[in-house]
């Protein structure tokens, strides 16, 4: 959130599963643009920000890697989290 441009929020969330060979098995990105009241700037500050997706992916052993730019701020973030799907 950016106060500086009125409570703007400008995301780029990107996510990639890996199988075990290095390969991209699936992913998903999109966009969050929004100007965001008082209220709802509270909310997001005590409870975050959910974002849900779905990586279809047939059974096996995964590495899920996450990606979100701040398209205000210019600033990246970025997470691994394995999984296995049975």
């Amino acid at each position: 959130m950016d106060a500086q441009n009125g409570n703007a929020v400008d995301l780029t969330v990107i996510s990639v599963a890996f199988d075990r060979n290095g390969k991209n098995a699936a992913h998903t990105d999109f966009q969050i643009s929004a100007k965001l009241t008082p209220e709802m700037v509270g909310k997001v500050r005590r409870t975050g920000l959910g974002v849900k997706q779905v990586l279809d992916l047939a059974p096996g052993t995964y590495a899920v890697r996450f990606a979100v730019r701040d398209n205000l701020k210019g600033e990246i973030g970025t997470v691994e989290y394995p999984l296995e799907v049975k």
